[in-house]
């Protein structure tokens, strides 16, 4: 047994020596003082009101009934006599045969009625019927809509049901999760497995915003909830990061709603028109802006900016161009933070803690960078233009250089602004809990909950 704490001051030893040669001490501290807030979190659970769980259930399967019902009658309304069941007596009606949970059979009326079922994920070419895939396709068929409204309540169903109030503990009678600390850009997450039970544990990162979910989740009797957020957190460091005028512009001016600003910058035609004109009169152009934002802002083209809003390539390559043109910091520091990735084999997520994460292909991205040459790209278009045997080998390379590539290049976007928004919502927790134990609140005050950027708290009416 002693075996367990013999060796502890060397490993810190040698530990420390690594966060020195890695510039890693801040991250270090943070962290360490960090672990005690979420330690606590998870001491003090949620409480989660049975009665009002158990509604909600039923309310979400006559929702998950209806839904089916609604696939069930389209197929019948259109007469797609294949997918009936075949009628064995006089008495049996007939009715649509699909297990609308099975992606087998799903798969080939999709198809049928004209969508594409094929995505390439990772250089794999395969069948998906993902909302991701199909959401964009709902104009060919009114049964893509219904079938995404079906999959949803499915989901909720599915997840938000009876393994949450297994979950309440006995002793509690409050409902208790576990947090990994640290993921690649430095935020936490929640859920997981218990090693014990097996049940999952709930993530508490990702409850339904809907009012009826929450209100689910109570304080104790005399205690009130208190919630507190960063607005705009992830835009407000990107901003800072890449001090572009125009997106300084609308925070000192406190300029209230930012897609409709974006907007403004994008389109010549809106100069002079109020934030609210835009937003009430151009509401296309919002989607247009909000959609792009979103995109350029962790790596995405004018691909995806055309794949989210449903509209052609072309358009979407304008919506992409205009972004830029209207915010020309941000292209700077885009290139600034992409060339340093590329070159160094980690992402700096802050130059404040140091946070690093290292790209753990970085090795097989230089070997691929170096072997193609000059020579190799003049024999690369001749054996494409010539289709002989050793293209198919020169073409996997090449797709492997820029698969790599493009992933260190949208890290090195997303990271930084994740990682160093966690960081901001971390020291936020770290406070809370400094000033809990300074004035002896502990169990008290009850640190409840954590999600990017919001804390929740509960504590007593009279000290709220």
């Amino acid at each position: 047994g002693a075996d367990d704490v013999k060796y502890l001051e060397s490993i810190q030893s040698k530990q420390l020596e690594a966060l020195v040669e890695k510039d890693l001490k801040g991250v270090a501290n943070l962290e360490n003082r960090f672990t005690p807030a979420l330690a606590y979190i998870e001491f003090c659970g949620f409480k989660l009101d049975r009665d009002k769980w158990k509604i909600k259930m039923d309310k979400d399967l006559a929702k998950l009934k209806e839904a089916e019902e609604r696939l069930n009658q389209w197929i019948m309304d259109k007469g797609m006599s294949k997918y009936f069941t075949k009628q064995l007596s006089l008495f049996d009606p007939v009715a649509c045969n699909i297990n609308w949970n099975s992606s087998k059979q799903v798969i080939p009326l999709f198809e049928e009625l004209g969508i594409n079922c094929e995505v390439v994920e990772k250089g794999i070419r395969k069948k998906s019927i993902e909302a991701s895939n199909i959401e964009k396709q709902k104009s060919k068929s009114t049964v893509v809509s219904l079938y995404l409204e079906y999959k949803k309540a499915e989901k909720v169903t599915s997840t938000y049901g009876e393994n949450f109030l297994r979950q309440i503990n006995k002793n509690t009678g409050r409902v208790h999760t576990q947090f990994k600390q640290i993921m690649d850009t430095g935020r936490i997450s929640s859920g997981g497995k218990d090693k014990l039970t097996k049940e999952e544990y709930i993530n508490f990162q990702n409850i339904p915003s809907d009012k009826e979910t929450r209100a689910c989740f109570v304080a104790e009797e005399g205690n009130i909830l208190i919630i507190s957020d960063y607005s705009g957190q992830e835009q407000i460091v990107l901003a800072n990061r890449a001090l572009d005028p125009n997106l300084l512009k609308f925070y000192d001016e406190g300029l209230a709603d930012m897609h409709s600003f974006v907007a403004s910058k994008m389109y010549p035609e809106l100069e002079g028109l109020t934030l609210d004109e835009v937003k009430d009169k151009h509401k296309d152009k919002r989607q247009a802006a909000k959609s792009a934002g979103f995109a350029i802002n962790y790596g995405g083209q004018g691909i995806t900016i055309a794949d989210n809003l449903g509209i052609p390539l072309e358009e979407g390559n304008k919506i992409y161009a205009a972004y830029f043109e209207a915010f020309p910091g941000l292209r700077n520091y885009f290139d600034t933070v992409k060339k340093q990735g590329l070159r160094d084999g980690y992402v700096m997520i802050s130059p404040l803690t140091r946070r690093k994460s290292y790209i753990d292909f970085f090795d097989k991205y230089k070997a691929l960078e170096e072997e193609l040459t000059p020579e190799f790209w003049d024999r690369y278009r001749f054996a494409k233009s010539q289709d002989t045997p050793e293209f198919p080998s020169l073409k996997e390379k090449v797709s492997k250089y820029f698969m790599y590539k493009g992933d260190i290049e949208r890290k090195t976007l997303n990271f930084p602004i994740q990682g160093s928004s966690a960081e901001i919502t971390k020291i936020s927790c770290i406070y809370i809990l400094d000033y809990i134990l300074d004035n002896e609140l502990q169990g008290i005050v009850k640190f409840v909950n954590t999600v990017h950027d919001e804390n929740v708290l509960e504590c007593p009416i009279e000290i709220s």
